[in-house]
């Protein structure tokens, strides 16, 4: 009879150790470390305009709170003296246009929802901000979530692009971290004229790139910016693309020599039919053909703003694979007819 004490101490010893591998000892397995990035958050995400999506709009004052802002400031009487000439007036309005078209209007940022067959799969967060100097950065965040064996493994990531005032890529750095470490990888490329190096861990590797029109595809931020580089009405653009630090067809990490660079297209197509809830939206479609057909996405437009990507699942099961503008639309959007 004395040994059931020491039983029910060890019953109770392995029940606690049993919660605490559910629950936060799981974690630990199947999530990442995001306690100590490598890629700093930027200290120069200032918002400019662009920033902040139309369906979020602050509400115009009322017609009162106006009057009451209003109602106690002076009259202005313009007198021979004061009143500005048509002259001067032709004169400013022509500064103010020179200025308005050198002011770049940056594509709003945003939040995105990756979906395969349906189910969601990651999420991130995108930013895009002015440089103290002439040019850009995008910056995201999110995570991607895979099963292996019936069981959820999470995978975060941070990417930053700087770009000059073409939207030229002058560096690019993304890290990715995986659960207990694995997976963990760090890429950065910095661009110089024609030339390019990229650097993963201790492997390092020079090669020429594009004066012009060089694209990072594997950040999905860099999409919005198309209304920016390419003129979309027209049938056909090509550019040259690089994808450091992202995966190919089989799920491998590219890194170090093992980068992609060729040259894409993108194609215009018919538009697409969506659903969001009861509403149908008719969507701009373009083809992006980066490597081959597994690797054929089309992107999507409404008036001018990127909203999402559709693609093909390459396995077995097929379906579609969907990212979509999940601040524009928080219960993402329905693909009425195949789009393949």
């Amino acid at each position: 009879m004395k040994k059931w004490p020491l039983i029910l101490l060890l019953v109770l010893i392995v029940a606690v150790a049993g919660v605490w591998m559910l629950t936060s000892g799981f974690q630990i397995f199947t999530q990442p470390n995001t306690n100590d990035w490598q890629l700093a958050l930027p200290d120069t995400l200032v918002p400019v305009s662009g920033s902040t999506p139309e369906n979020n709009d602050p509400t115009p004052a009322s017609e009162s709170t106006v009057e009451a802002q209003t109602s106690d400031a002076p009259e202005a009487v313009e007198t021979e003296e004061t009143a500005p000439s048509e002259k001067q007036n032709e004169d400013m309005a022509s500064v103010v246009a020179e200025e308005d078209e050198r002011e770049v209007r940056l594509p709003e940022s945003g939040t995105l929802v990756f979906q395969i067959r349906g189910k969601n799969q990651g999420k991130e967060t995108y930013q895009f901000s002015r440089l103290p100097d002439d040019g850009f950065q995008a910056f995201a965040e999110g995570e991607l979530t895979t099963e292996v064996a019936l069981i959820p493994f999470s995978f975060a990531y941070r990417q930053l692009l700087k770009m000059d005032d073409q939207f030229q890529p002058t560096y690019f750095a993304t890290e990715l971290k995986g659960p207990l470490g694995l997976g963990n990888q760090s890429t950065s490329v910095q661009f110089s004229n024609n030339n390019a190096t990229l650097a993963t861990g201790r492997d390092v590797v020079e090669f020429e790139v594009a004066a012009e029109k060089l694209v990072i595809i594997n950040m999905f931020s860099t999409f919005a910016l198309f209304p920016l580089l390419f003129e979309l009405g027209s049938p056909l653009a090509t550019f040259q693309a690089l994808d450091a630090g992202g995966f190919d067809e089989s799920g491998e990490f590219l890194s170090g020599s093992n980068y992609r660079l060729g040259t894409m297209a993108l194609q215009q197509l018919n538009d697409l039919e969506l659903r969001v809830g009861e509403e149908k939206l008719m969507a701009q479609r373009y083809l992006l053909k980066i490597a081959g057909p597994q690797d054929n996405y089309q992107l999507l437009y409404h008036q001018g703003r990127w909203i999402g990507v559709v693609g093909e699942v390459q396995d077995d099961q097929g379906g579609l694979f969907i990212v979509y503008r999940s601040d524009l639309y928080p219960n993402g959007f329905e693909v009425v007819a195949s789009p393949f």
